[in-house]
């Protein structure tokens, strides 16, 4: 699951780069640029405040997983598979494995 939301994070805050950079290379005027790049900027923000929450929790959570007995950890796993499939099949994305 962390793993999952690393590669989210990677590719959200990959793609607010490459807006902003396109954004500030642009040679056209778009008089709604300001507005673009502050929302950018606040995507970025965000993006910057989840994964530092994130890395800062992460080692709280392991601490507890390294707690648990193996049968609790695969329930765990186990779950957490089952909801990962159902929310899938809910949004449409097929069953495939990311």
């Amino acid at each position: 699951m962390a793993h999952k939301s690393a590669v989210w994070w990677q590719q959200e805050m990959s793609s607010a780069l490459a807006a902003l950079d396109r954004l500030e290379n642009s040679t056209s005027f778009d008089i709604d640029s300001p507005e673009k790049r502050e929302v950018l900027e606040s995507k970025m923000e965000y993006l910057i405040s989840k994964g530092q929450w994130e890395d800062n929790n992460l080692d709280q959570v392991m601490k507890r997983v390294e707690l648990m007995t193996d049968e609790e950890r695969q329930h765990i796993i186990s779950e957490i598979h089952k909801r990962w499939a159902l929310q899938k099949s809910r949004l449409g994305t097929g069953t495939g494995s990311n």
